[in-house]
């Protein structure tokens, strides 16, 4: 009876720390919002919020759509039809939707097949800063980073539940299609062919030409409209001859790959690790990688990372790295667009320092895991 009763307290005290972390986390998003102005400006911090899931272009593109006019006559709105649809049904509801998507991404993290630390990793989403502030920046991201995680969660047991959950998270985030790599399997291969078929066929018959899709997935071919961000294709467009950027667009398009094959035949006996791990990939290496695609790889990583395993020097060196282009990358764009005492370069250099610091973060962290 004694034991019992331990346990009970036990549990109480752990759901009163839940509702609390809960309560926080709500408290921070709150306080972003309060804190950014509102209306939110259709370019600003692509470092938080990449332009395709910005709330904010998206009903820019909708006013457009029901006035007669190309979504993306005004070049702001870079979003998939029916995305443009969601968006737009949110409007200013957007940071709270935004905030439903988080609060369902942690949950999921909660809730991961595997994974020594799931709760860990879920409170490192939850309560990363960054997390809030693309709240408040109105951000369909959190509902990509869920509809992928369900979909890793069930692979095994509703595959092709599973592939409809990745054509889902594909139509928003084309980068997404790399945890295909890992996840496929023939049930999953078809629900991801039917899911696709469905969204790209309803997009058709919405617009009614394939142009769409050039708009909505710029960031992967060689437009030169891509906004400065943390990737660097947009620097590419900046400094190279015309007739070479088709073949780096096709390049930075599909390298991707060519990092998670490898990876997913390595970690074959473990296919959550293994899915984790290209999402992981996606995230860092993609056209248009934000801080938000850091905070579920930094979750991804507390939750796999060995019990026993330290951080070296250089991981911790790295870790205190990763960070900075969130401020020095903001700046750089200011001095060189607006104040116009800087140039491309330097914006350039903060993208580099960002990929260096988080392929070592990723590197580090699949050691650690293995």
């Amino acid at each position: 009876m004694i034991a019992d009763d331990d346990d009970d307290d036990d549990d109480d005290d752990d759901a009163k720390e839940d509702w609390a972390l809960a309560a926080l986390g709500i408290a921070m998003r709150c306080a972003a919002v309060a804190l950014v102005p509102q209306p939110v400006h259709l370019f600003s911090a692509p470092e938080v919020v990449s332009s395709p899931l910005r709330i904010a272009n998206m009903v820019e593109g909708w006013h457009l759509w029901r006035h007669g006019y190309s979504p993306y006559a005004a070049h702001a709105c870079r979003s998939p039809p029916l995305l443009i649809a969601v968006g737009a049904a949110m409007g200013p509801a957007g940071p709270l939707f935004s905030t439903a998507g988080d609060a369902l991404t942690a949950r999921l993290l909660l809730r991961l097949r595997s994974g020594e630390n799931k709760a860990a990793a879920a409170r490192a989403y939850w309560l990363n800063p960054v997390c809030a502030l693309a709240c408040a920046l109105g951000s369909l991201q959190p509902w990509v980073f869920a509809a992928t995680l369900a979909a890793t969660s069930t692979t095994a047991t509703r595959p092709v539940f599973a592939g409809i959950l990745l054509a889902t998270a594909w139509y928003a985030d084309a980068s997404t299609v790399v945890v295909l790599v890992a996840a496929a399997s023939p049930r999953v291969s078809l629900g991801f062919a039917a899911g696709a078929a469905v969204l790209f066929g309803a997009s058709r018959l919405l617009l009614g030409d394939w142009g769409f899709l050039y708009d909505a997935y710029r960031d992967y071919s060689s437009s030169p409209e891509v906004e400065p961000g943390l990737g660097v294709g947009w620097y590419l467009n900046v400094v190279l001859f015309e007739r070479f950027v088709p073949y780096f667009a096709i390049v930075f398009a599909a390298h991707t790959f060519v990092y998670a094959v490898p990876v997913a035949i390595r970690l074959a006996e473990t296919p959550m690790l293994a899915m984790h791990a290209t999402l992981a990939i996606a995230g860092i290496f993609k056209p248009n990688p934000t801080f938000s695609d850091s905070a579920l790889n930094v979750a991804l990583a507390v939750a796999h990372w060995g019990g026993q395993r330290k951080l070296d020097r250089w991981t911790v060196l790295a870790a205190m790295i990763a960070g900075l282009p969130l401020a020095t990358c903001r700046v750089a764009r200011h001095l060189w667009l607006v104040a116009g005492t800087g140039n491309a370069n330097h914006v350039y250099f903060q993208t580099v320092l960002y990929l260096a610091a988080w392929s070592w973060l990723l590197c580090a962290g699949l050691s650690a895991a293995t």
